[in-house]
């Protein structure tokens, strides 16, 4: 619009999409168990993947002008740094790993970056060690995910399979603390464990401040991880409709700070930073599909969506987290009227 100011944009349509047309013969809806990961993961890249068939480019990644001195601290790089250290770690195959990772481009040149691999190292050491007396010589096998669970709009497959099952236990190992997608992609594979009718701990080995530590969740009860999911691949249905105004790093940002502190507006004023971003650290409203499906909105200054916001998240993270159903508006955490209050915070 000219000189007489901004509007926001319209939404993609007035009203949701209908469901997609489901066959005939009454065969349920197959999800695998990677797509419900990947929706979880990111809403609005699936919406627009699945639903309008628009694929976004790649985000090409910035190259520095001036040869870096020290370890990446954060995105795409420090996770292949970490992975690859933890795989060597795990394989007992840490010689020669300075050389190896720097002929991979993830470890810079000199003396410091060198110093803290070294550090590196140690911290996994540690990691591996504890999983190591933990597992006590059990190996690791993929457990199958085969069920069949009734929605609204019908019958819903779910196909796939669990990795790291110890027969008693889902074993995840991690350097630094779990973020929103550690979070979303362990506790998923927890309760899918629960839903087909065997149950399982998840023992997680990670640092989350306080030092490298064994945390354990215990097995969530199978007739409540069922309608869990249910919940979960009802979110899915309805975010394959429409944008869903939620995302994982600022909804793990929320219930962290809201299960600490029993303080909602904490909790808002967290997700908020973590959704913004800042000089040195990227947000989430920054990500191309959330500002084509947002359309101008902003997640955290309309009353409206911040109560969708909450709700959504109260039942992402009591489904994975807790292990029940959610519907987001009466439970602890939920969203509520004071709401309105909170948006403009």
């Amino acid at each position: 619009r000219g000189a007489g100011g901004r509007v926001p944009l319209a939404p993609w349509s007035s009203a949701a999409l209908p469901p997609r047309p489901r066959d005939d013969d009454g065969a349920p809806e197959v999800v695998t168990v990677a797509e419900l990961r990947r929706f979880l993961r990111d809403p609005a890249g699936e919406f627009l993947r699945r639903r309008l068939d628009l694929r976004l480019p790649e985000e090409v990644a910035a190259v520095e002008d001036v040869e870096p001195l020290q370890l990446p601290t954060r995105g795409l790089d420090r996770h292949r740094l970490d992975a690859a250290v933890l795989d060597a770690a795990r394989a007992g195959d840490t010689g020669g790993l300075h050389a190896r990772l720097r002929a991979a481009g993830l470890l810079p040149a000199g003396p410091l970056a060198s110093a803290q691999l070294d550090a590196l190292l140690a911290d996994t050491g540690r990691c591996v060690g504890l999983y190591e007396q933990w597992r006590d010589g059990r190996e690791a096998n993929p457990l199958a995910v085969d069920l069949v669970l009734e929605l609204p709009d019908g019958p819903v497959q779910v196909l796939g399979r669990v990795d790291d099952d110890h027969g008693d236990a889902i074993a995840r190992l991690r350097l630094g603390a779990p973020n929103g997608p550690a979070v979303l992609r362990d506790g998923l594979d927890w309760l899918l464990a629960a839903a087909t009718g065997q149950p399982r701990a998840l023992v997680r080995f990670h640092d989350d401040g306080d030092g490298m530590q064994r945390h354990e969740q215990p097995a969530a009860d199978p007739d409540a991880a069922r309608e869990a999911l249910r919940g979960l691949l009802q979110l899915r249905a309805d975010g394959l409709r429409e944008p869903l105004p939620w995302a994982p790093y600022s909804g793990w940002a929320w219930w962290e700070q809201f299960t600490a502190k029993d303080d909602r507006e904490a909790a808002r004023r967290k997700a908020r930073e973590r959704w913004n971003g800042g000089h040195d650290r990227w947000g989430e409203r920054d990500g191309d599909a959330f500002r084509l499906t947002l359309r101008g909105r902003e997640l955290f200054d309309d009353a409206a969506t911040l109560r969708r916001f909450e709700a959504i998240n109260t039942r992402v993270f009591r489904a994975l987290v807790d292990g029940v159903a959610s519907d987001g508006n009466n439970d602890d955490g939920g969203a509520d009227a004071d709401a309105d209050a909170g948006a403009s915070a």
